[in-house]
C-alpha cells in the first residue's frame, strides 16, 4: 500500500501530463495526496478540490483517472488489499512441507498483522464506513470484506484439512478458528487502545504475531509446557 506518511512528490523534471510515464506519476501522486488527506481529515471532509490543490493538478484530471471521490478511495485502499490478499493466501501453500505447524502459523500471521500495523489508519477509515453505512463507500467496503471473508474460508478448508485429518487436531470447525485468530490480530493492531493500558508501550508486531498464532493452535489451556 501507499506510504501514507510521505508528501506527495513531482518528479524532476516533471513528465508532461499526456505521456504515459507522466499520467502514471500523476495517478501515483493523487493517491499518496488523498491517502494522507484521507487519514489527517477522514474521507467525507476531505473534498477532491483539497485534494488536487495539495497534488498540484486539477478536479479534471482525478476524476479522468478514479471517476470519484469514492473510486480514488478504493484505488488507495482496494487495490492494495486486495494484492496483499491474494499474496498472503497464496503464501500459505508455499510454506516447506516439513515446516513446523506453530511456525507455519506464525509466518501466516506474522504477514497479516505487518499490513494491518502498516495501514491501519486507512484501515479503520473503512470500518467507520462499514459500521456508519457509508452509502458512498458502501460498495468499496462490501467488496473488501467479501474478498476477505471467502480467501479465509478458502484457506480455512485448505487448512482445515491439514490440521484435522493430517495432524489429527481437534478443531471441530477451521473457518471458525481461522476466523477467531484473524479476529484477534485486527482488534489487537486496530483498536490497540481498547485492549492495551493507556501510556504504556503496547507489544510489538512479533509479539502479537507469536501470542496469535498460538491461541489459533492451543488455545490457552492446551498450550505445550
Amino acid at each position: 500500500m501507499v506510504d501514507v506518511h510521505a508528501p506527495a512528490q513531482t518528479d524532476t523534471p516533471p513528465k508532461p501530463e499526456g505521456s504515459p510515464r507522466g499520467q502514471r506519476a500523476i495517478r501515483r501522486r493523487l493517491v499518496q495526496t488523498a491517502a494522507t488527506l484521507f487519514i489527517e481529515q477522514g474521507y467525507r471532509a476531505t473534498t477532491t478540490k483539497q485534494i488536487c490543490e495539495r497534488a498540484q493538478t486539477t478536479e479534471r484530471t482525478l476524476f479522468r483517472h478514479f471517476t470519484s471521490k469514492a473510486g480514488l478511495f478504493e484505488a488507495v485502499v482496494v487495490d492494495p488489499f486486495a494484492e496483499f490478499v491474494d499474496r498472503w493466501l497464496a503464501s500459505f501453500g508455499q510454506l516447506p512441507s516439513d515446516l513446523a505447524l506453530d511456525e507455519q502459523i506464525y509466518t501466516f500471521v506474522e504477514a497479516l498483522v505487518d499490513f494491518l500495523h502498516e495501514n491501519r489508519e486507512l484501515l479503520r477509515l473503512l470500518m467507520a464506513a462499514e459500521f456508519e453505512r457509508d452509502e458512498t463507500l458502501q460498495s468499496v467496503s462490501d467488496r473488501i470484506s467479501g474478498q476477505f471473508a471467502e480467501g479465509l474460508r478458502t484457506l480455512a478448508d485448505e487448512a482445515g484439512h491439514d490440521l484435522m485429518h493430517v495432524r489429527h487436531y481437534n478443531v471441530p470447525d477451521a473457518s471458525v478458528a481461522m476466523a477467531a485468530g484473524v479476529s484477534m490480530a485486527m482488534t489487537m493492531v486496530l483498536l490497540e487502545r481498547w485492549v492495551f493500558v493507556h501510556g504504556q508501550r503496547p507489544p510489538g508486531r512479533e509479539v502479537i504475531a507469536r501470542e496469535v498464532s498460538q491461541m489459533i493452535i492451543y488455545g490457552i489451556s492446551a498450550r505445550p509446557g
